[in-house]
């Protein structure tokens, strides 16, 4: 599964959370406006960093709904997941241990996630050509693309 690229506008102050046995964080969105500092951003994308390793832990996954089915995440401390911050997700409850981790928020110069997507394809595709004995001109044609789609869609 392809995440989305963020193209960040703010990122929000991190924040930290802990969870022990019994201790879980049930299903939600994240609210479409984080105030901190005095500064307001939308929320286009959330990030989680795990800080624990999953041994150190048992259950606890983070769950994120992406289309029809529930994408569990245990990942190992230093990984960090960038996911629409509009997708339902949950952290399940730990049953023995210790998870912690961090968490914010992005704002994104583009505002709408299926272009962002879309931007995050074409750069994938870019940099497998780049990795192909394609003509320098291709490379140049479709890195013309991105960024004049980049500069149509961003926000100032």
């Amino acid at each position: 599964m392809k995440l989305p690229l963020s193209l960040h506008a703010r990122i929000a102050p991190p924040m930290f959370n802990r969870y022990r046995a019994g201790e879980a964080y049930g299903a939600h969105i994240d609210g479409a406006l984080r105030q901190s500092q005095g500064v307001r951003i939308r929320t286009d994308l959330s990030a989680t960093l795990f800080l624990t390793p999953p041994q150190d832990y048992e259950a606890g996954a983070l769950s994120i709904t992406m289309g029809a089915m529930p994408l569990d995440i245990r990942g190992e401390a230093g990984d960090m997941i960038l996911y629409p911050s509009s997708t339902i997700h949950a952290v399940g409850p730990v049953t023995s241990g210790e998870r912690l981790s961090c968490f914010f928020w992005v704002q994104s110069i583009l505002r709408d996630p299926v272009q962002r997507q879309t931007l995050f394809e074409l750069d994938s595709a870019i940099q497998g050509l780049a990795a192909c004995p394609v003509p320098p001109e291709t490379l140049l044609g479709f890195n013309q693309t991105y960024h004049n789609l980049v500069r149509m869609w961003a926000d100032g």
